[in-house]
């Protein structure tokens, strides 16, 4: 995972060959330079259940190391070296969203972990709705949505996209489509720090 120090920004990006997912947080004060750490992602989720237990932690490091401190303890992170991807270049390659569709990021969940939909499952967004089917038109479910933009059909692995709701925020998420075999951006809806990238899968002219 990618920890990046911006000013009196800190970002953290994930990566894998299916996601990309960016989350900013605003530091209350910093007097680091800007600059960049690699930390294995495993570790840094093993802290996770001690930092949500404090309203303030501190980041500070070196070329070897990550400390985060909070309630007069200390944890230490490796930094990797290795080559992280170009998140800013993809993110600045994305296409116009085509299509855009507010959904309940709950409801959505809860639905594709219902463990009755088979890969690829098939989202039609549109008329303010978006209709989750299976690739043979078996199972049909249908979400309210607040959608803008062209009707627009496209396939997704429902694992890839419950990672990405799960790790969302908000009541709401907001999808961006561009086309069906175009990186799909979700984001939090009522908060823009949270963005994820996430692959569709490319349907079959006899799904579409």
């Amino acid at each position: 995972m990618l920890l990046e120090v911006d000013g009196d920004e800190i970002r953290l990006v994930a990566s894998d060959r299916y996601r990309l997912s960016v989350r900013v947080l605003q530091a209350r004060s910093c007097s680091a330079p800007p600059g960049t750490a690699l930390v294995p992602a495993p570790a840094l989720a093993e802290l996770a259940g001690w930092v949500v237990r404090h309203d303030e932690v501190t980041v500070d490091g070196d070329r070897t190391r990550v400390c985060l401190t909070a309630g007069g303890q200390t944890h230490s992170l490796p930094v990797v070296a290795a080559d992280f991807p170009d998140y800013r270049g993809i993110l600045g390659a994305l296409a116009p969203a085509a299509t855009r569709a507010v959904v309940d990021r709950l409801a959505f969940l809860e639905l594709l972990l219902a463990g009755d939909l088979p890969t690829p499952v098939v989202l039609d967004v549109g008329d303010d709705q978006l209709i989750v089917s299976t690739r043979d038109g078996g199972t049909t479910h249908t979400l309210s949505a607040v959608c803008s933009g062209a009707a627009l059909r496209l396939g997704f692995a429902p694992g890839v996209l419950a990672a990405a709701l799960a790790a969302s925020v908000g009541p709401d998420v907001l999808l961006e489509l561009a086309a069906p075999d175009r990186a799909v951006v979700i984001r939090s809806a009522d908060q823009g720090s949270f963005t994820t990238l996430a692959m569709p899968t490319l349907l079959t002219s006899v799904d579409q």
